[in-house]
């Protein structure tokens, strides 16, 4: 969807078309109007007070991520990157999710907390625990992993059949 354009009075006193900003770059923006993302539907993160504290990081991904992936930071020779969390490896837990999908090479956004509001086919209620056999993905609590050296890492709970609310912990490693 294209930005909308509003009128405004300009500093001539003349009327002018103004095409409003999705994102900030600080000082010299002010006094502009700002827009919802008309890729989200949502004010960006730039457009907040600055004391307002979201965590989220921005990586290259060393693998192709789909909007809803549950993703792991390391370390691939000095780099940090984001690759798929994984149950079934002790050093691959889940430390952020993704709203979008994006191919190896690509910057990536991972969310430290909130709404995931990119998985499918989930039981509002169920807690929400890292998959060992579907990288990236969640298995509800009657399916955590049980396989020693696997990792048992709780993620959120669905509030729809669409969203978990993330609430990412620190992994148990299985014995």
């Amino acid at each position: 969807m294209a930005i909308q354009k509003i009128l405004v009075i300009d500093a001539n006193g003349d009327v002018a078309e103004y095409t409003p900003v999705e994102t900030s770059a600080g000082s010299a923006d002010g006094g502009k109007f700002g827009v919802l993302n008309t890729a989200t539907g949502r004010f960006d993160i730039s457009m907040m007070p600055a004391e307002l504290e979201v965590e989220t990081l921005d990586l290259p991904c060393s693998e192709n991520v789909s909007a809803g992936d549950y993703l792991n930071v390391w370390n691939d020779t000095g780099t940090l990157k984001f690759r798929k969390a994984d149950a079934s490896a002790i050093g691959k837990k889940a430390d952020f999710y993704t709203l979008e999908s994006k191919t190896t090479g690509q910057t990536v956004r991972g969310h430290k907390g909130g709404l995931n509001n990119q998985v499918t086919g989930k039981t509002a209620g169920d807690e929400q625990f890292l998959s060992d056999s579907t990288p990236g993905g969640t298995v509800t609590k009657a399916n955590i992993p049980t396989t020693t050296n696997h990792i048992r890492q709780y993620l959120g709970k669905a509030t729809a059949t669409d969203v978990i609310y993330s609430q990412i912990e620190e992994p148990i490693v299985r014995g």
